[in-house]
């Protein structure tokens, strides 16, 4: 899933939504990062009281979640600012 992520057939959040549901934290290890950026994703997503609750966008999970797939398919080629 991680080469499909770079290979831009699935997006980002895909990714995670899928290390989330199929790995779960009971897998392996390899997989918490992307499961914790899971959960990252959704507080981002979260609203309190009309105001976001962090200043982290999606963009930045996206970019973390690709460093973490280039990670995990092996990519050594440099990231993109």
């Amino acid at each position: 899933m991680a080469r499909r992520l770079l290979a831009q057939t699935i997006a980002p959040r895909d990714l995670t939504s899928w290390a989330y549901r199929f790995i779960t934290w009971d897998g392996t290890p390899l997989a918490a990062d992307l499961i914790a950026l899971d959960i990252a994703y959704d507080y981002v997503d979260s609203v309190y009281n009309g105001q976001p609750y962090t200043s982290t966008t999606t963009a930045d999970l996206d970019e973390d979640v690709i460093a973490e797939a280039r990670r995990l398919a092996g990519d050594t080629t440099a990231l993109s600012n």
